[in-house]
């Protein structure tokens, strides 16, 4: 490549160029604005791919960038789940994954306070029923 200077009187004008250090590649010699040869200090990054966990971060390094680069994701996903509510607790495995469904958790059949024991409260509802009952 060739690279042409324009004359200003008796001297080159390097009043246009503007590179800096940064600017050029690590171990490259240029012409700086000041006319004096320098050497550049901006590193070459080599293509790279990363792995990236859900809700990860990747810092995209200061560099002049070769080859085509790739930042992979895979988060395993669960679909919807349907919870009958029951005496035990039921737990649905989100951790660490993407839902790409509803949860639904089914409504309980005859839960009116008058089949509740006064005064318990049942899934929200409190109990109004009062009344023995001879075993």
């Amino acid at each position: 490549m060739e690279l042409t200077l324009p004359f200003k009187g008796s001297s080159i004008d390097t009043s246009e160029l503007t590179a800096s250090t940064n600017n050029v590649r690590v171990g490259k010699v240029f012409i700086g604005a000041d006319g004096t040869e320098q050497i550049g200090t901006n590193p070459e990054i080599t293509a790279q791919t990363v792995n990236l966990a859900a809700n990860g971060r990747f810092d995209i390094p200061a560099g002049i960038h070769g080859g085509e680069s790739r930042v992979n994701q895979s988060i395993p996903t669960f679909g919807e789940q349907t919870i009958t509510p029951g005496a035990a607790s039921t737990t649905v495995p989100t951790t660490g994954k993407l839902g790409t469904g509803d949860i639904i958790v089914l409504a309980v059949e005859n839960l009116i306070p008058e089949y509740i024991k006064k005064g318990a409260v049942v899934g929200g509802v409190t109990g109004t029923f009062s009344a023995y009952i001879p075993m």
